[in-house]
């Protein structure tokens, strides 16, 4: 076997980075060399050639791309987003549609995969619109990876793409058929397919409504901001993007309006770039709340990796393992927590808050939310709103470790040392029984050992 020399590895990865922009480097890291050299048939000079001498609808990228991407996904993936969509966009859009005479509608649902969410948007609509009839609708739905496309173009989906739907969704809209369930000619005709590379433009001021979820979390960071420029030119003035829970623009913030909901937030293009950012709060109805937060946990382990990358200072990747944990209901609280702190630590405060609200609707006594609050007010050089947090940690919990640690800090920095050394001194106590390799919070890839030398220093200081 003909391993690739690693001058050709490095070159594949930036070849493919620069062309779909997926962080192959980081993703796959090790086992890439093993992945590139199954494709290239143990020939990787030649294949390497042949991916930078073809477009990405060659053979050979698409085998390198159906390797890469994920392309699994299922019907109204992530249901917040389609309750938001019936319940607070579509109303408002549909009826300035209807007075202004313009029965038009432009959606595009970029990193398709197979095509479910295109086809749950087709389905909303036909649910919404009793005059669908009457009205010119565009649904795009675009992916990189023509083997996903061709089981969309086909329109059969086996019982797990129905995952989170009920029975009545089924019986609506899908004949059973060999091999699956056959979606109706008339869901089916309302969308159109295309392949497509989001690192190029498409249509231009042409969408009123784009869905581009959990596709830029696995993209480069210089990549994810042609990415979000393509999708803005693609965006009508107040049109609105749509992305996954576990994601958040990272550029040019200012051009949106960012709207919050519990554990959402939707961005929607502003008419013209502003000087500041503008955000918009939004509650949603007590029977929205139930259904977000009232569903059974599952049994992957996707939040515990997301710890795991966390510690390693790997947030992309625990981004990543936090949206499927999301996705699969596992560990909520714990989960919008982790993520409320990313999104902190990134300044993407809006994002932040959304997932604090979401964390203390599922759980208002988790300590560790408590405690991304107060880190977040200390930032912002909130003391006393610090404080108060802090003090809720401890209230949660009483040996919650950082907290006692950051509240000594802060007492400590306003002269009353008395608590200050009780905190201290209450650390030591919750970290006894600690191995000293042992990480002291999922937040945090502080270890028992680090935390115990930094309160010793503190006590033997002061």
């Amino acid at each position: 076997m003909v391993q690739p020399s690693h001058d050709v590895i490095v070159q594949a990865i930036e070849l493919i980075e620069s062309r779909i922009g997926i962080a192959v480097g980081k993703q796959f890291q090790d086992e890439f060399m093993d992945l590139f050299n199954r494709l290239a048939h143990n020939q990787p000079q030649t294949f390497f050639n042949q991916l930078r001498d073809t477009p990405e609808s060659s053979p050979q990228w698409q085998r390198l791309i159906n390797t890469l991407t994920i392309g699994e996904t299922y019907f109204l993936r992530e249901e917040n987003h389609f309750d938001l969509l019936k319940k607070h966009i579509l109303p408002k859009l549909i009826l300035h549609r209807r007075q202004i005479g313009q029965h038009t509608l432009r959606i595009w649902s970029a990193g398709c995969a197979s095509g479910e969410e295109p086809y749950s948007i087709a389905i909303i609509l036909h649910q919404f619109l009793p005059d669908i009839h009457t009205w010119d609708i565009e649904i795009h739905g675009t992916d990189i990876n023509s083997y996903a496309l061709q089981t969309a173009h086909h329109g059969i989906y086996r019982e797990w793409a129905f995952r989170h739907t009920d029975s009545v969704f089924q019986q609506n809209y899908f004949d059973k058929v060999e091999g699956g369930y056959q979606l109706k000619q008339l869901i089916k005709d309302r969308v159109t397919f295309r392949q497509h590379n989001l690192m190029q433009g498409y249509y231009t001021g042409h969408f009123d409504l784009i869905f581009c979820k959990n596709v830029v979390l696995y993209f480069n960071e210089p990549y994810i901001e042609q990415v979000e420029n393509n999708l803005y030119h693609a965006l009508k003035p107040e049109g609105w993007l749509f992305m996954g829970q576990a994601e958040a623009l990272r550029v040019h913030r200012n051009r949106w309006q960012t709207h919050i909901f519990t554990g959402s937030t939707i961005y929607q293009r502003l008419m013209k770039t502003s000087d500041t950012t503008e955000v918009t709060y939004r509650a949603l109805s007590s029977d929205e709340e139930a259904r977000l937060t009232d569903q059974a946990s599952h049994h992957n382990n996707y939040y515990q990796q997301a710890v795991e990358a966390v510690h390693d200072e790997n947030h992309v990747m625990a981004e990543q393992f936090l949206s499927l944990a999301l996705e699969n209901n596992h560990h909520k609280a714990e989960s919008h927590t982790l993520l409320a702190l990313i999104f902190a630590n990134r300044k993407a405060m809006p994002e932040a808050e959304a997932h604090i609200k979401a964390a203390l609707s599922i759980d208002p006594l988790h300590a560790d939310v408590h405690y991304v609050m107060a880190m977040i007010a200390h930032e912002q050089n909130h003391t006393e709103s610090a404080i108060r947090s802090l003090q809720m940690t401890l209230y949660c919990d009483t040996y919650h470790a950082l907290g006692a640690f950051m509240l000594g800090n802060l007492y400590a920095q306003s002269g009353q040392l008395p608590k200050a050394f009780s905190q201290w001194t209450k650390v030591q106590r919750a970290i006894e029984d600690f191995e000293p390799t042992d990480y002291v919070s999922d937040l945090s890839d502080l270890t028992a050992k680090q935390l115990d030398a930094l309160i010793s220093a503190h006590l033997s200081d002061t």
